[in-house]
């Protein structure tokens, strides 16, 4: 009696873990500690980071090309029959960035030949590769953000702590790619890295780069724009936050009061010296946090992954 009754407190126990729950063929509840989670979302964010750089590249190729381009129209329109066939060229093909001329233009001389104008229709056809390349470097990396969306916020339930991540959907590659410069010239050392992280035991989101460096060197703006707040912040002991025209915040953090150099409302060039390197606030060690946020939401950044706009070198 007492085996039974043993028995069937045990499949009580069994039946109320849920369904794949078990580790495969033990029987065996299975927690998927948080430690695995942080490694596998810190390994979408590399991919997703190396995705990123492939695409600057890619449409910095696509730009230099663009004024190849230009030049070659420009060679190309000075030669009467060049222009006609052009002209054909553009409207058989469909590339819309070649004006049409006038219709008289529009004969096919197809026999004439000339090598600005093989050039120019082979940096066409690459230009027309690059530009699907660029659109499926795109849909990866969005791809990636949402799969370390989801772990991110699979964590976040698990260990209750919070994130305040901004999007990155609504902004425009094209303008933002290499937009902001490294902040600490003096050094390039990154003490912990955007995301989640494990600190004396607890788990919480790193929403910057901490920037490892000396007691007083110099940082510096990493774009233009207009400094919102600089002064005493929660947590930073002191910061200084700066918008920039292109809607990204940049956020400098951990600076000693004295070591501020501007003040709110004035406009400051990517490179101004803004402050210097402390260790105020929550800080174990002089650096920098450094941050960049989409806007503030009640007070509080919603920060996005610095790499994406720091230009690569």
């Amino acid at each position: 009696m007492q085996r039974n009754k043993a028995w069937h407190i045990c499949t009580l126990l069994v039946l109320a873990i849920p369904c794949g729950a078990l580790a495969k063929g033990t029987g065996i509840p299975a927690k998927e500690p948080v430690d695995i989670l942080i490694s596998q979302e810190k390994k979408i964010q590399q991919e997703a980071r190396k995705v990123h750089q492939e695409l600057v590249a890619t449409i910095h190729k696509i730009k230099d090309l663009e004024k190849d381009l230009a030049t070659g129209r420009s060679k190309i329109h000075q030669q009467p029959q060049a222009r006609k066939l052009v002209a054909v060229f553009a409207r058989t093909s469909g590339v819309g960035y070649i004006p049409l001329l006038s219709v008289s233009d529009i004969l096919p001389v197809w026999s004439w030949k000339d090598e600005a104008f093989d050039a120019y229709q082979t940096q066409a056809e690459t230009r027309e590769q690059l530009l699907e390349e660029k659109n499926r470097l795109l849909q990866q990396e969005r791809e990636l953000r949402e799969r370390s969306r989801t772990l991110s916020d699979r964590i976040s339930r698990m260990t209750g702590s919070p994130r305040k991540e901004g999007a990155l959907d609504h902004l425009d590659p094209e303008k933002l790619a290499g937009l902001l410069a490294w902040p600490v010239p003096a050094t390039k050392e990154v003490s912990s890295d955007y995301g989640w992280r494990k600190l004396n035991g607890d788990v919480e989101f790193h929403s910057g780069i901490d920037v490892a460096a000396d007691l007083g060197d110099p940082i510096h703006a990493a774009a233009e724009g207009v400094v919102l707040f600089a002064g005493p912040a929660q947590g930073f002991g002191n910061w200084v936050v700066i918008r920039h025209p292109q809607g990204l915040l940049t956020i400098y953090g951990h600076m000693f009061r004295n070591g501020i150099n501007v003040r709110p409302g004035q406009n400051v060039k990517k490179g101004d010296m803004i402050a210097r390197v402390g260790s105020a606030g929550q800080s174990y060690g002089p650096h920098l946090h450094f941050a960049v946020a989409t806007g503030l939401k009640n007070g509080s950044p919603e920060t996005v992954d610095p790499w994406h706009f720091l230009q690569q070198e």
